[in-house]
């Protein structure tokens, strides 16, 4: 369970200047929220708490490892000119290497010095270059992926991608490229695919180069969740590890309203408690 607890009053726009937060999970959505409560909502950083089960931060944002025992990272996000969400998140967040850039311009700089543009999506078996900027589609081709975008989901409950699709569709330039960097095989869900399709739509046509993709400057754990840790720990924010939440006690009435947070850390459980507390997931 993720989500943000916070009193009510501080939710109606009064002074927070008396109000505590505590997040569950140190993931991205746990660290932005922690940052927007402090640029925004006027919080103390040390009135917030982030409650985390693991002994590091970051949630899926991780990586973790040293030249001796390997690095694992599980996986990293694409990101395209128009996350201005994330942009504004990380304009106000100082870079690790030039404190006098913010993570925003650090990744926009990134990207004009060292633009993404993969030179061989594809090779055959003889360890050749595919030319894969032609898609090797036929008129059915083309005719089945309108449709399979056209079609509302409703339809394609319980369908397969190969449901929607002939077989040759399944040895196309575009397939090899949509699945090696999608992880599709030809037995998943069709509304997922759909999904994926209608997503990157407007990256079609450079999805043999992926230029329109941004990249962060070192991968997403070190370039965005380092520099947030280290701008939440100046601003006083307090970081439990090894701290699973097992209850939340929930107040009667029509508001989700929570009274009391369970949690244990290595110990018997213990309790924040409040008389008036809004959970906002």
């Amino acid at each position: 369970m993720r989500g943000l607890w916070l009193p009510a009053a501080s939710l109606r726009g009064r002074e927070n200047s008396a109000a505590k937060a505590y997040l569950v999970g140190s993931g991205i959505a746990s660290l932005s929220a922690v940052a927007f409560l402090i640029r925004e909502g006027r919080f103390s950083g040390s009135d917030i708490t982030i409650l985390e089960e693991q002994d590091r931060m970051g949630g899926s944002l991780d990586a973790v490892g040293s030249p001796d025992t390997g690095y694992t990272m599980r996986g990293g996000r694409m990101f395209e000119v128009h996350f201005d969400c994330t942009y504004d998140l990380l304009k106000s967040i100082p870079s690790l290497d030039d404190p006098s850039k913010s993570v925003t311009q650090d990744t926009f700089d990134f990207q004009e010095n060292f633009a993404w543009y993969d030179h061989a999506r594809l090779i055959d078996k003889g360890g050749n270059k595919v030319e894969a900027h032609s898609m090797g589609f036929t008129d059915q081709d083309r005719l089945e992926l309108i449709k399979c975008v056209a079609t509302p989901e409703k339809l394609l409950d319980g369908k397969r991608i190969s449901d929607c699709f002939h077989p040759d569709f399944f040895t196309t330039n575009f397939w090899f490229m949509r699945c090696t960097t999608f992880a599709f095989e030809p037995w998943h869900s069709a509304i997922e695919f759909r999904r994926y399709l209608n997503r990157f739509v407007h990256l079609f046509k450079t999805f043999d180069t992926m230029s329109g993709i941004y990249r962060t400057k070192y991968n997403q754990y070190d370039s965005i969740v380092r520099p947030l840790l280290a701008w939440l720990d100046s601003k006083g924010v307090t970081i439990q590890l090894n701290t699973t939440v097992t209850d939340l006690v929930f107040a009667s009435g029509n508001q989700v309203t929570v009274r009391a947070l369970q949690w244990t850390r290595g110990g018997p459980p213990s309790r924040f408690r409040s008389a008036q507390r809004t959970w906002c997931s």
